[in-house]
């Protein structure tokens, strides 16, 4: 399957930074984005490029925000690339939306 991400980011190892995904196109009317936690479908997942999930390292925190969803990532040591999945989950009409973030990860060179 190939992913076409719809944000890009280049980091250094070790980084931490927040990155929102905006589904204001996505929600029908009169629907919102369900929160996080529970049986919600609303969540963040990372993978590295052998597809193994690193969730429970690289991703720190998410919350829903109004049409955004929100995560806390910190990024581990090493060289790698991170496919970030953000899944929004319709609190009325239960669809899942899905949004990518593919974050190079490149330890800076001296010259």
């Amino acid at each position: 399957m190939r992913i076409f991400p719809d944000l890009l980011e280049d980091k250094t190892p070790g980084e931490e930074f927040n990155k929102s995904q905006e589904f204001t196109d996505e929600i029908p009317t009169s629907d919102s984005i369900r929160a996080v936690g529970g049986t919600s479908g609303t969540t963040v997942v990372a993978e590295d490029q052998d597809g193994t999930d690193v969730s429970s390292s690289v991703v720190l925190n998410k919350v829903v925000s109004g049409t955004k969803l929100q995560a806390r990532l910190k990024i581990p040591s090493g060289e790698n690339v991170y496919l970030v999945t953000y899944t929004t989950q319709m609190a009325n009409s239960q669809e899942l939306f899905k949004k990518y973030l593919i974050v190079r990860v490149r330890t800076p060179k001296a010259i």
